[in-house]
């Protein structure tokens, strides 16, 4: 009886097959077969989206600093 085994090893947010390691996300897009034409022009799109969650994240930080100073009645 012949047997074949298909081994991937996930870690954080990498997968590793046959010692080539590749972020988690390539295995999906060549399983989805979504070219690297798509995900060039994706990859601008997000790349500004991510510029702009930041700057939110940020503001978020500052907020909730300042609030725990009000509640401990520094500033």
């Amino acid at each position: 009886m012949e047997h074949n085994m298909l081994t991937l090893d996930f870690w954080q947010d990498a997968v590793t097959y046959e010692g080539h390691t590749v972020p988690t996300g390539t295995l999906g897009c060549n399983a989805l077969n979504i070219s690297d034409e798509v995900l060039n022009a994706l990859d601008e799109l997000c790349a500004q989206l991510n510029r702009f969650m930041e700057t939110l994240q940020v503001g978020m930080r500052g907020t909730r600093n300042t609030a725990a100073a009000l509640r401990r009645g520094t500033s």
